[in-house]
């Protein structure tokens, strides 16, 4: 099913972010916003590339096209000083699959490098399979309350964490959480897939360090639900209602402790991550003609495997009526601290 298109004013951060400009050359794109990098990170947010190296290929199809695969490479670290420009290679153009690949290049040098593959709405037939991994049963989604879409002071996005849900081994520990586009996206099912491959770069790779326990960055620490709250702008009501909600699934502590792993035997065996980068990000879309990133949206990560200093990363991402709109998987390179160098 096809979500109608209309054209309407950006009035989502988000929205701008994912857009993309096209050169004199049809198949040359760049990005039209300044890039985002977060104080003391080594490079841009990896969200950005991915969106936009999707958002250029999207321009490069039919409009009934929509892409379900996506499988990218982070080859060198992004810098907010310089545009990046995007080059899309038309690989095949079928009946029902398009295929692209499209190399993000800054100062003269590859950075990133993605496959997208597209199929055309409505090519599955009258006869076919389906089913779906189940949305857990016990969350409850975030109140609907309104949300600022173009206030710079606020992420492009929003996303309520529950604590990490730990069921065992780090293989079995799970995070949750819920995200939606701030504002209101138009209702063209590529601005909505641009959207969730921005968000979906976000809170991935960092599993790896948190199912183990390992000290992660500050920036990924627990937050308060008072420092919380300033991010969501509304009436009294609304933050009042907001304010219970996070109460009700324990914002901001630590963890559930499911596995009875008391939190002393945490803090005596948990590790120091040094960094944690990412090296690929797969993404499939299951139903990209519809879903709403401006709604909310439930993710479940788990984190499979690490070894050879290596972790792979799966999330699972339903929309908030418990269909599973979106799959995706990221490969990160850790470095665990040394003690050996903190004597040197």
């Amino acid at each position: 099913m096809s979500v109608p298109r209309t054209q309407t004013p950006a009035t989502s951060l988000i929205e701008r972010y994912t857009a993309v400009t096209q050169s004199t050359d049809k198949d040359v794109f760049t990005n039209t916003h300044a890039l985002f990098q977060a104080p003391g990170y080594r490079g841009i947010y990896g969200g950005a590339t991915i969106s936009h190296s999707l958002s250029a290929a999207q321009k490069t199809v039919p409009p009934e096209f929509y892409a379900h695969t996506l499988h990218c490479s982070f080859v060198a670290a992004g810098q907010s000083d310089s545009p990046i420009t995007y080059r899309v290679r038309r690989v095949r153009d079928g009946k029902n699959f398009v295929h692209r690949q499209v190399e993000a290049q800054q100062k003269g040098k590859t950075i990133f490098t993605a496959t997208l593959s597209f199929v055309r709405d409505g090519s599955e037939g009258r006869e076919k399979l389906e089913h779906a991994v189940n949305m857990p049963t016990d969350v409850i989604a975030p109140p609907d309350c309104p949300s600022e879409g173009i206030d710079e002071r606020f992420p492009p996005f929003e996303s309520i964490r529950y604590p990490l849900l730990r069921l065992g081994s780090a293989s079995e520990n799970r995070e949750r959480q819920w995200m939606r586009a701030r504002g209101r996206l138009p209702d063209d099912p590529h601005v909505h897939q641009s959207a969730l491959a921005y968000m979906s770069d976000s809170y991935l790779v960092g599993a790896i360090a948190r199912v183990h326990s390992a000290k992660d960055s500050p920036s990924n620490r627990p937050r308060s639900i008072k420092s919380k709250m300033r991010a969501f702008p509304g009436s009294a009501s609304d933050m009042q209602e907001m304010r219970r909600y996070l109460e009700s699934i324990g914002f901001g502590r630590v963890a559930d402790t499911v596995s009875q792993v008391s939190e002393e035997t945490v803090r005596r065996e948990q590790k120091r991550i040094d960094f944690v980068v990412s090296l690929n990000h797969s993404m499939y879309f299951h139903c990209p003609s519809a879903f709403r990133a401006d709604e909310w949206m439930f993710t479940e990560t788990e984190v499979p495997w690490t070894g050879g200093g290596r972790g792979l990363v799966t999330q699972r991402i339903w929309g908030k009526n418990g269909h599973l709109i979106a799959t995706c998987t990221q490969e990160g390179l850790v470095r665990l601290h040394s003690q050996k160098d903190e004597k040197l």
